[in-house]
């Protein structure tokens, strides 16, 4: 008798964990639409377009890893456009 009652349990906690995976699919789904919709409606400024962006890990840049010695080496990355 405890055979059966611990093979049924399992099986229900098996049925139980696959409807919670298909209910976080869906939502995800739902979700990734929603987010689809309110990207595609954003107006991007103008100067964005040919905007030159730069990402500097300060530690990495120079050997001092400061934020000064990056702030020496900004005229010559400006001039670089």
């Amino acid at each position: 008798m405890k055979k059966y009652f611990l093979l049924f349990a399992l099986i229900a906690v098996l049925f139980t964990a696959c409807n919670t995976s298909v209910e976080k699919q869906e939502q995800k789904a739902e979700k990734a639409e929603s987010g689809k919709a309110l990207t595609s409606n954003v107006e991007h400024p103008g100067w964005s377009k040919n905007a030159n962006i730069y990402e500097v890990n300060i530690r990495q840049f120079s050997k001092e890893g400061t934020i000064g010695a990056f702030m020496k080496q900004l005229p010559r990355l400006k001039n670089m456009g």
